[in-house]
């Protein structure tokens, strides 16, 4: 049945839906990281993961369409291979494995990313097609296990030349195929029910419409201001996962 709309739960999802929204809009990946460990806090970690990867992956295609000519199709590419092998195993991860253990295990993720991004280090060696179909495979279990899997493939892209520009298409690229594929072993697993659907529902429109909102704040907003916004958020949304 649908959800009490007066439900402070409910009220919670949705604004969390709306930040994730605005942090994805602006550098094209990091929803789930805002997601993921903030929802578990008020649902669970098994329907915080499983509400990312819906929400998430049926929204994805809004941005795909205006990222299709400027993302770095060689990178695109093996990475979605990887990814795709290897979803199916997060998946069983996420439905086999202690949502306590889960839940912490997302934060840890979480907050070693976010320090990792503000410390300013970038990897620097060598960027080859097989290594970088592992760098989808790993994604791919994060995917599955908590719809994380944003960190290994950030990391591996700017590791290249890339322009801000096009970094952000790739990874709006990527993530748009992966997570639409996610959905299907989620479903099949029985871990994406009718409660899920709704509280989909429900967040869909703040999230979309913060999503437009961020990227239009890519064109206006100084990179190195929202930067340091959006790791503050990555940081503590992980300390309260973590905390819960």
């Amino acid at each position: 049945m649908p959800p009490d709309p007066l439900s402070p739960a409910l009220w919670a999802c949705v604004v969390v839906g709306a930040l994730a929204g605005l942090v994805r809009g602006y550098t094209g990946f990091g929803a789930a990281l805002v997601l993921t460990p903030l929802l578990s806090v008020v649902v669970g970690t098994q329907e915080a993961a499983a509400t990312t990867i819906l929400l998430t992956g049926l929204t994805s295609l809004q941005q795909v369409p205006g990222a299709r000519r400027t993302a770095d199709w060689r990178t695109v590419v093996p990475l979605s291979i990887g990814a795709l092998l290897t979803i199916p195993a997060g998946t069983w991860a996420l439905a086999a494995l202690d949502p306590a253990t889960m839940r912490r295990a997302v934060a840890v993720v979480v907050i070693g990313f976010s320090l990792l991004l503000a410390s300013g280090w970038r990897y620097r060696g060598p960027t080859p097609p097989a290594a970088t179909v592992a760098v989808g495979m790993t994604s791919g279990v994060l995917t599955g296990a908590a719809g994380i899997g944003g960190p290994p493939v950030v990391i591996w892209t700017l590791a290249g030349t890339a322009d801000a520009a096009t970094a952000r298409a790739t990874f709006i690229l990527f993530f748009g195929v992966t997570l639409v594929a996610a959905v299907p072993p989620l479903v099949w697993a029985g871990l994406a029910t009718a409660d899920t659907a709704w509280r989909c529902a429900a967040m869909a429109p703040a999230f979309m419409g913060a999503t437009w909102a961020g990227g239009r704040l890519f064109k206006a907003v100084p990179d190195r201001l929202f930067r340091r916004a959006a790791l503050g958020v990555l940081f503590l949304s992980g300390a309260a996962a973590l905390l819960a």
